[in-house]
């Protein structure tokens, strides 16, 4: 399991979540209720492994695990994309995203510095189909 480590975290709606009060700030989004997971961050999110035996965390629904001889871990979830961004912010406590570099939009993409290879940590994924799938695709690499 991976524990809340007290990051800030941009949710879906660009919304920072606020350690002190341990509540989403809405100044970006105006919103005054819960836009952000429920408006309180995860205590735990859970991190599995593969059968294929990848070093990443995955999602506890993921499906179509596909380890490739370089690296590339490929899988689909029924998480919603903003759901997939967050796990992944709270996946990595000891990394740090380059905010610079994040996209979310119809795609996502998050990159994450602080691997023990010295390589970055790149994530991103899309929309499958019309029931909301997520295909998400993990690989060390240079951002």
């Amino acid at each position: 399991m991976v524990a809340f480590d007290a990051k800030f975290c941009l949710g879906i709606y660009g919304c920072m979540w606020r350690q002190h009060t341990r509540r989403f700030s809405h100044r970006k989004c105006g919103k005054r209720s819960d836009c952000c997971a429920a408006n309180s961050a995860p205590t735990q999110i859970p991190a599995t492994e593969t059968p294929n035996e990848t070093e990443f965390p995955l999602p506890d629904d993921a499906t179509n695990v596909n380890v490739a001889a370089d690296g590339i871990v490929t899988f689909q979830t029924a998480l919603s994309m903003p759901d997939v961004v967050t796990f992944y912010r709270f996946a990595f406590p000891d990394y740090t995203e380059r905010e610079d570099l994040t996209v979310f939009g119809d795609t996502f993409k998050l990159v994450f510095d602080g691997h023990e290879s010295g390589k970055a940590v790149i994530v991103q994924g899309f929309i499958l189909n019309e029931q909301g799938v997520v295909s998400v695709s993990i690989q060390l690499g240079d951002a």
